[in-house]
């Protein structure tokens, strides 16, 4: 019963991007933060929260007055779901530094334009991953993308 409410949280691409939200910033988020992250609609958001709340996935709760979301890291199909994510999570951040790093090649304005652009969605999105696994190399990258944008 329950894989099936896991499988039913799991079929639509605005819930997946929460969880990928909720997964890239380590700590709970407002359903506003969620939606300004995510670009999906504040209603859609509470939707789609209820049913990962429904499911187990997400955890609500009310701190100092305000609601905030998490993951639920208590039984082994969401623990599976983490390292999923996560991996898909890594495999996004690299595709997209990859991006990047041919934008940056060009030194075109328009791409120069466009990897900062890319850059800032990373930041965005995870911003957890981004200083655990890459920290330094991410600096590094926003300054060499700066004085890009600099030098036009």
């Amino acid at each position: 019963m329950e894989i099936s409410v896991v499988e039913k949280s799991l079929s639509a691409e605005g819930r997946l991007k929460l969880l990928r939200a909720l997964v890239g910033h380590q700590e709970s988020l407002t359903m506003g933060q969620l939606s300004k992250i995510t670009g999906l609609h504040a209603a859609t958001v509470h939707q789609h929260l209820k049913m990962l709340v429904e499911a187990g996935l997400v955890v609500r709760r009310d701190i100092a007055g305000e609601i905030r979301f998490s993951v639920n890291n208590e039984s082994g199909v969401r623990e599976k779901l983490i390292q999923f994510l996560e991996e898909l999570i890594y495999h996004d951040i690299l595709l997209r530094l990859d991006e990047i790093e041919k934008l940056l090649e060009t030194k075109k304005p328009a791409q120069l334009e466009n990897a900062r652009k890319t850059l800032e969605n990373l930041i965005k999105w995870y911003p957890h991953q981004l200083k655990e696994r890459f920290g330094n190399d991410i600096a590094e990258l926003a300054v060499e993308l700066g004085e890009n944008l600099e030098r036009r």
